[in-house]
């Protein structure tokens, strides 16, 4: 066997210059490498003529000496002249893999030993790798020779080591420190290499930009021998052969030469993953922001923007690793910016500036000083700067917040002082009407934060009282004493006497049945009530459990909304039930002159969950009110102890919050969709005749979720005195029409039957109006009265005409309503033919449109769609000329209704036209004002529209447009319901979550500068509604959705919101972890320490997650912190400390 090969002998290779002489080769061969031929597999076997290295190393012949040079191969770097010769390629087309053996002649039959192999083996201590032929294993993983339940497993074995497993497709799950320690062993980090060259030679001049440091091509050396233009590349170095440090190792590198090993870099951990431009940009900013606050020190804008900077010269969105911060680089950064807010407050002197940056160290101060010494800084600021108001509106926040140093009463004498601060503030300001302007609706404000906090913390006749005496103060005063001198301090003593006498004389008060206010009292005296008796039921033995004492508390509570007068027979160990004139004295507010008191209304509406007003009414903070998470807790409130449409899912299968479990359900029972874009139970938009009057599953309707809530009269306070007070104010003309009108919708909402009468009577008061002859209309259309509806506004367009200029105006309203209208009921055509009446001086009820008898397409006269569309124009222009931006709205959305219609219902017809529109109010408007987002709205209706009545449709373009929507105003549920909805039909791209991370709750961090972006718990609302509903096939489950619980309660608004925590809670005890619900559960009271309700959810929901003695200290943590319990358990604990001994 051995006669078939011929054994050679070499020496080792040395360097080129002690080379010693070749040896004499055999006879007959005249090549200079090894008798050892290359064979191929197949019958043919054509012969290779292998390659040979210096010394003897057999070379594949398709080696490519570039590969060999990237994977780092150092063993010889001289090139040698070799001929390649092409072997007999595979059907496939690739060349058969060499293999060593025998040439065919000398063979054996089947296998052979070879005694001396390749020496140079032995040289290099392993065989050479481009001589092993590629192989891949076969069988899926099975072994031969072991049983087929054996399989290798691809994820546990490596290069060196092969792990077999017995339990393949069911192996355990690895916990998240296993994957975490399996990441780090099997993956290494990479960065782009740095490369000087490509950052300082960019120059602008040049045609191009090279992506690479240019090499020369050749060495050269100059006179003295040195070489120039060498690459003196540290990886060539090591890469020699000749290298004094030994045989060269190889070098474990990225493939792609612009990247490089984290591990490989001599810089550290944070340096390494730092993008070397982006710190250059950011040395940049801070060096002109320093510059900035050394050049203008008095600029707060200068100091508030280098305090800002902070957190991103800290590195974080930098680091290509991770994306939050860690606890040591918030409280560095905490304490950097702490010292710039102090040495800001020595060098800025305006008084406002001075208030923004106190507020932003305490802000900061609070991540790192402990509730004593924040308590202490507090204190500090207020006696420093006793007369800015922002400090006490923070203060409140402060108080109401913190659990250990909560009490009712205290916090409630927080408020009082809060309000003699105010006052005080109002009266050193010169220009008194000023004064009112700017503090009243700060004022007001405080006002509706307290009466909410009384309400929520037990007292609801209190807060009712308070509310009763302020609108009989504000808005029914006599005449006797409106009148008021230039600082307005004698009369305002007057007046308080006056009202006390009023009070006092318990007659019948503003909401009550028969009530005639304040005003008509000095002429008629009033009528005192009849006494009433509100009886309690005999409680309680402990056998009968804490769930039935909890039903007899909420059922007490709702009998007490109202406060009771001293001639009503009330318990005699309730103090609480008759409020006294000295109860609401101190939170009486001097009323500003009856056009300024917009603020008033709006605060009103909002203690009572409803809706806020139209977006023209003339209120800058009802918007801000609408958002803010002390105000949006209408799931506390819900009649149901689980909140409606959270988790509802399609046809009659509930939702997973609608009942507890006592076993944990998997998470693929979460299967649910959006049905309809108008089931979300927090709205969030600019109301409008559109959704007052909308008809229920056609359009968002402000008022669904309002009845919803007082449905069977189990609102926060009483449905009809309510009622009573919306009429009263309307009677007496406050708010004007928009007031009027929204009172018309909700009674066409609540009391359809009172609607029509109460409308007519408005119009005999003004029968001119041409806004209230339209809400009348729509109240006609929501009753079915489809022709008297359509009499009502051809009657009010006919009489417009005769109108004076300003009166006309309100006509575009008339022609939008009936467009909408006939579209609604699927009459397209008749829409159409009724809009080309437009610029016609008389409308009349036109008979049946007339269409084409072939296609029954509308044939529209060129001449009256040219008129139409110039007397639309000129209208809209007039209006933007004068700056009525809402008629502007109107006049524009006629237009793109008469495109859309005129064009075939094309959908990219009428968008073209609204952008164009909305270009042209941008020249007066900013991008984000009402009118815009009002705007938006209805481009919204009608895509909406399009889809429910056409068939054909891009889906891709309804995407797009919803999206430029909701960039701009990313807290409107219009937009986000309908691009929910839009998406929930396709199941390959999860957008509804991108957009909500991205946009919605990217654009949600507020600001410390005039709080320019408010944090809104409204997003975080809307994110765990998609969450809930969004179903097990596009990823949702308990851990994605506990997971959104998690990112909305570690937010500022998101931990003061009472709603979100009980929503938390009945989520976790849906799903039946009632150990996570009781920890989610003592976290909310920490939160929110003065929300009775989610004390109660103890006794009334987790009364199996949480033992008597637990129990027992949930009531005494209520007693401790003050809030109001109707019904004593001290007896009932002390029967059971007795029977326990």
């Amino acid at each position: 066997m051995e006669e078939g090969i011929q054994e050679v002998k070499r020496t080792v290779p040395k360097f080129a210059s002690f080379r010693p002489k070749s040896t004499q080769r055999p006879a007959g061969n005249e090549d200079r490498s090894p008798s050892i031929k290359y064979t191929s597999t197949n019958d043919t076997r054509a012969s290779l003529e292998p390659q040979i290295e210096n010394g003897g190393r057999i070379r594949s012949p398709d080696h490519n000496p570039e590969t060999r040079h990237r994977h780092g191969s150092g063993r010889h770097k001289h090139r040698h002249s070799r001929a390649r010769k092409k072997g007999k390629s595979t059907p496939d087309g690739l060349r058969s893999p060499p293999v060593i053996g025998w040439s065919q002649d000398e063979a054996p039959e089947l296998f052979g030993i070879d005694t001396t192999g390749d020496p140079a083996n032995l040289t290099y201590g392993t065989l050479h790798r481009y001589v092993i032929p590629s192989y891949f294993r076969s069988g899926a993983g099975s072994v031969l020779g072991l049983r087929s339940s054996q399989k290798i497993d691809q994820h546990a074995s490596s290069e060196k080591n092969i792990v077999l497993s017995s339990n393949r497709y069911n192996t355990p799950k690895k916990t998240r420190a296993e994957l975490a320690k399996a990441n780090l062993r099997g993956n290494r980090e990479m960065r782009i290499r740095p490369n000087a060259y490509l950052v300082d030679a960019a120059d602008h001049q040049v045609d191009f930009l090279a992506l690479r440091e240019p090499r020369p091509k050749k060495r050269k050396r100059g006179i003295d021998g040195e070489i120039l233009n060498a690459v003196s590349s540290s990886d060539e170095a090591n890469d020699h052969y000749r290298s004094i440090d030994g045989k060269a190792k190889p070098l474990m590198r990225p493939d792609d030469l612009d990247l490089e090993y984290d591990s490989d870099t001599s810089m550290s951990n944070d340096e390494s993953r730092r993008v070397p431009w982006a710190d250059q940009e950011l040395r940049q900013t801070t060096i002109k922001l320093s510059r900035r606050v050394h050049e203008d020190s008095g600029s707060v804008d200068a100091w508030l923007d280098l305090i800002n900077h902070q957190d991103k010269v800290v590195g974080l969105g930098q680091d290509l690793s991770r994306s939050k911060a860690t606890s040591a680089e918030k409280l560095s950064t905490a304490d950097i910016k702490l010292s710039m807010y102090e040495e800001a407050l020595g060098k800025v002197m305006d008084p406002q500036a001075q208030e923004l940056l106190v507020l932003g160290m305490i802000e900061e101060g609070s991540k790192i000083w402990d509730t004593k010494k924040l308590s202490a800084k507090w204190r500090t600021a207020l006696q420093n700067n006793p007369g800015h108001v922002g400090l006490w509106a923070k203060y409140l926040d402060f108080r109401q917040t913190t659990f250990t140093i909560f009490r009712f009463d205290e916090v409630r004498n927080v408020y009082i002082e809060c309000f003699e601060v105010l006052r005080q503030a109002r009266f050193k300001i010169k220009d008194y009407f000023m004064a009112h302007e700017s503090l009243y609706e700060i004022q007001i404000y405080i006002l509706l934060r307290l009466t909410l906090l009384m309400r929520e913390a037990g007292f609801p006749e209190n807060a009712t009282a308070l509310w009763q005496a302020l609108l009989e103060y504000s808005l029914f005063m006599p005449e006797k004493s409106e009148n008021s001198d230039s600082t307005g301090k004698s009369s305002r003593l007057v007046a308080i006497k006056d009202f006390e006498e009023f009070w006092e004389s318990e007659v019948l008060r503003i909401g009550e049945e028969g009530a005639h206010g304040w005003a008509d009292f000095v002429s008629r005296h009033g009528n005192l009530p009849e006494a009433k008796h509100v009886e309690l039921q005999a409680f309680l033995s402990d056998e009968i459990g804490f769930k039935s004492w909890a039903d007899k508390e909420r059922q007490y509570a709702m009998q007490v909304r109202a406060p009771a007068r001293t001639i009503d027979d009330v318990e005699e160990d309730d103090p609480y039930r008759v409020i006294l004139f000295s109860d609401v004295r101190e939170f009486l507010i001097d009323p500003p002159p009856l056009s300024n008191q917009n603020s008033l209304v709006p605060a009103f509406l909002s203690f009572c969950h409803l809706p806020p007003l139209s977006y023209d009414y003339d209120s800058t903070q009802s918007e801000r009110w609408w958002r803010d998470s002390f105000i949006r807790n209408e799931v506390l409130h819900d009649p149901e102890y689980t909140p409606r449409h959270w988790g509802t899912s399609s046809s009659d299968q509930k939702g997973f919050l609608s009942h507890p479990q006592t076993e944990p359900r998997p998470s693929t029972e979460i299967a649910t969709s959006f049905d309809s874009p108008f089931s979300f139970p927090m709205p969030c938009y600019l109301t409008s005749n559109d959704s007052l009057f909308a008809a229920t599953h056609v359009w968002f309707s402000a008022f669904d979720e309002f009845m919803y809530e007082y449905s069977q009269n189990a609102g926060p306070v009483e449905l009809g005195w309510m009622y009573r007070i919306l009429k009263a104010l309307v009677d007496r003309g406050v708010g004007g029409n928009t007031f009027a009108i929204y009172v018309l919708a909700f009674e066409c909402k609540a009391f359809p039957d009172a609607a029509e009468k109460s409308a007519k009577k408005l119009l005999k008061k003004q029968s001119s109006n041409l806004r209230l002859y339209n809400a009348y209309a729509l109240i006609q259309y929501r009753l079915g009265k489809f022709t008297a509806a359509e009499t009502v506004i051809i009657k009010a367009i006919n009489m417009g005409k005769q109108l004076d200029e300003t009166a006309q105006r309100d006509a575009i309203l008339l022609w939008r309503t009936w467009l909408w209208e006939l579209l609604r009921s699927g009459l397209g055509k008749e829409a159409l033919t009724r809009l080309l009446t437009y610029a016609d001086r008389e409308i009349s009820v036109m008979s049946d449109v007339q269409t084409d008898a072939m296609d029954g397409a509308l044939k529209v006269p060129p001449a009256a769609l040219l008129r139409t569309q110039r007397a639309l124009t000129d209208g809209r222009d007039l209006m933007l000329s004068l700056g009525c931006y809402t008629h502007y709205s109107l006049y524009a959305e006629c237009l793109v209704l008469l495109a859309y219609l005129c064009n075939a219902q094309s959908l990219d017809a009428a968008l073209s036209l609204f952008t164009s529109n909305v270009a042209l109010l941008t020249s007066r408007l900013p991008h984000t004002s009402s009118t815009h987002e009002h705007l938006h709205q209805t481009r919204a209706k009608l895509l909406h529209y399009h889809i429910t009545h056409t068939h054909a449709f891009k889906p891709s373009l309804v995407r797009l447009t919803l999206a430029e929507s909701i960039r701009l105003f990313p807290q409107n549920t219009i937009f986000l319901s309908l691009y929910s909805w839009n998406e929930s039909r396709f199941r390959i791209d999860d957008r509804v979550r991108s957009i909500i991370q991205d946009v919605v709750l990217a654009n949600h961090d507020s600001t410390v500068r005039g709080n320019q972006r408010q944090d809104s718990v409204i997003s975080h609302f809307f994110a765990i509604y998609t969450e809930l509903n969004r179903g097990v096939a596009l990823g949702s489950n308990t851990n994605t959705i506990r997971g959104t619980f998690e990112r909305a309660v570690a937010t500022k608004c998101g931990r003061q919101s009472a709603g979100l925590w009980k929503l938390y809670v009945m989520f976790e005890y849906s799903r039946g972890e009632f150990d996570k619900a009781k920890g989610v559960f003592y976290r909310a009271i920490q939160a929110c320490p003065w929300v009775k309700g989610l004390y109660m959810l103890a006794f009334e929901q987790l009364g199996d997650a949480i033992g008597a003695e637990e129990l027992r200290g949930v009531y005494e943590t209520m007693v401790e912190k003050e809030l109001r319990v109707h019904v004593s358990l001290e007896e009932v604990f002390a029967r059971m400390d007795e029977r326990g001994k």
